[in-house]
């Protein structure tokens, strides 16, 4: 009986060590928005393009305009930042990323970040 129990507590420790060390080496299960430059561009609920300009990614710092900047906040699958009651969620989409504008008073908006700055092309669907 006593061997039985030392192995139970064995076993145990054995396994809460490897589940420890295998938490430690993988991967942090964040998602991060790629530093650079993108086309921003936002519609409205019935589907009209509101906004398109040009911003820059730096780190975990979005910058909308000249000084002005937000943190990004990394999930899984993208980043999301707060501005003044608005919250901004992105998530990979094909060659950039979509997601929504959600002020806490309205619905939400479709945003999309386009790499690289293209003012002049035409938005995406």
């Amino acid at each position: 009986m006593r061997n039985t129990m030392r192995l139970a507590a064995t076993t145990l420790a054995a396994s809460t060590l490897a589940v420890g060390a295998l938490t430690a080496l993988s991967p942090p299960a964040e998602a991060k928005i790629d530093s650079g430059r993108y086309t921003y561009v936002t519609w409205n609920h019935f589907g009209e393009q509101t906004i398109r300009q040009e911003i820059k990614i730096i780190g975990n710092r979005i910058f909308v305009k000249r000084g002005i900047s937000h943190v990004l906040h990394p999930t899984p699958r993208g980043a999301w930042y707060d501005n003044a009651g608005v919250r901004t969620t992105f998530w990979r989409s094909g060659d950039g990323y979509a997601g929504t504008q959600k002020p806490f008073w309205d619905r939400a908006n479709r945003v999309r970040l386009l790499p690289g700055w293209g003012l002049d092309q035409a938005p995406p669907t």
